[in-house]
């Protein structure tokens, strides 16, 4: 008879959980307060998707969660199943597999759709930006505009002012005499 190897088994789902633990470490620091993402629900919501998908591997007791939410494998369980019952093992392997590449694809979408809003946003800040310097260049203009009229008027004022004086002293000088 020809029997699976269930050997790498443990192996295999510690170093899943590894992944998943980092992926649980990087959703707390982005969402923790001050963080880039504090309150989006569709980040916050990874770990209880990810709890979701792996349901079928805690309903057969093989994962163990720590109080701060992290996942470990229980080994025995583990060991057990793959001797006892190793096709019910399978399939909950098989089942979180389906799970957490549904669980992927989802997420992939989200943030594709999270990223084009953020780009719409950046789009539109950059418009208002250009904008803005084309508003503050024609402002600098004009008010450059009415700098130079009122240089003119000054220097025409003193042209005038030293015209008048100049024509002052000749007057004064007819009333002396």
């Amino acid at each position: 008879t020809i029997e699976e190897d269930y050997s790498e088994i443990s192996s295999g789902i510690e170093d899943l959980f590894e992944k998943i633990n980092s992926v649980i470490d990087m959703v707390n620091s982005l969402t923790e307060k001050g963080a880039l993402f504090q309150g989006n629900a569709s980040v916050t919501q990874i770990k209880s998707q990810i709890f979701s998908a792996l349901n079928p591997l805690i309903e057969l007791g093989i994962v163990n969660i720590s109080d701060d939410g992290k996942y470990s494998l229980n080994s025995d369980v583990v060991n057990q199943l793959a001797e006892e019952e190793p096709e019910t093992l399978k399939n909950a392997l098989s089942e979180v597999k389906n799970n957490l590449n549904t669980l992927a694809e989802g997420l992939s979408e989200t943030f594709e759709v999270y990223k084009n809003t953020q780009d719409q946003i950046i789009q539109k800040i950059d418009e208002e930006i250009k904008n803005k310097q084309i508003a503050l260049q024609k402002e600098e203009d004009k008010l450059r505009r009415e700098f130079a009229q009122i240089e003119a008027l000054m220097y025409n004022n003193e042209q005038l002012k030293n015209r008048l004086q100049s024509m002052v002293v000749p007057l004064s000088e007819m009333t002396k005499k």
